[in-house]
């Protein structure tokens, strides 16, 4: 896990820049341009650190059609172009929106989550051939789902909420109950802190609806870091220098 924690932190902020950039556009959630780009630079940085500086960018592009590392590298890098591109043209940045005006920002913006929801499937997808612990085809820190969830949580949509929570809930304790008939340490501090960071959110946004966002959401943020950092600990997958060894084999 010491290796891995820079892909634990990328996956969570790529969930969350496309989770923002969705409510933004679908439900008007305030977005700050700078710090839209601060984050997507940190993201690109985090897993640039873990991949390495070694590869070439072409040798991504010439095997987009077989590499799910491929896939991300530049399905992520058109999500943070668009999405700033639509920040930048909706608040008439530079004078970038009057010199693109004959294009509506929220067309940018839509074309910005495609690109966004392709990064969440192609981030599960570089990890589909690993060992598992479990017996489990799905996993509660997919991206996929907590993507979606935070998507929820920025958007204030509780069913939503609700439903992705439940989806999570479930799919964690039949992976722990999955582990402990395994003999596999389950660790039951860090998986109660883990249902608790599920629980106790949504328990305060339905009894206290005018709680702050901003202090709900760390610990949401809190659990997806446990659970992402499980999901690592407990598998032996194909990590990005492996996949990327594999595209590079594939290209030459």
């Amino acid at each position: 896990l010491a290796k891995e924690w820079t892909l634990v932190l990328f996956s969570l902020a790529a969930s969350g820049l496309i989770a923002w950039q969705a409510a933004g556009v679908t439900n008007n959630t305030p977005i700050s341009p700078i710090a839209f780009i601060l984050l997507a630079l940190i993201a690109i940085v985090l897993t640039t650190v873990h991949v390495g500086k070694k590869f070439r960018i072409w040798r991504f592009i010439l095997n987009i059609k077989g590499s799910w590392l491929s896939r991300e590298i530049v399905s992520f890098s058109a999500f943070f172009g668009l999405g700033a591109l639509s920040l930048f043209m909706k608040d008439n940045l530079l004078g970038i929106g009057s010199l693109l005006s004959f294009i509506d920002s929220r067309v940018v913006g839509i074309a910005a989550i495609v690109f966004g929801a392709f990064t969440l499937v192609s981030i599960d997808m570089v990890y589909k051939f690993f060992i598992r612990k479990d017996t489990l085809h799905l996993h509660s820190a997919m991206v996929c789902i907590t993507g979606p969830l935070l998507f929820a949580w920025l958007a204030n949509m509780p069913l939503l909420i609700g439903a992705l929570t439940l989806i999570k809930a479930v799919l964690y304790i039949y992976r722990k109950q999955s582990l402990h008939k395994q003999n596999v340490a389950y660790r039951p501090t860090i998986s109660f802190i883990r249902i608790s960071t599920l629980a106790l959110p949504y328990i305060a946004l339905i009894t206290m609806p005018m709680t702050s966002l901003f202090v709900l959401l760390p610990f949401v943020l809190l659990g997806e870091i446990i659970d992402r950092s499980e999901f690592y600990y407990e598998s032996e997958v194909r990590t990005p220098q492996g996949e990327l060894s594999f595209s590079q084999q594939s290209v030459l």
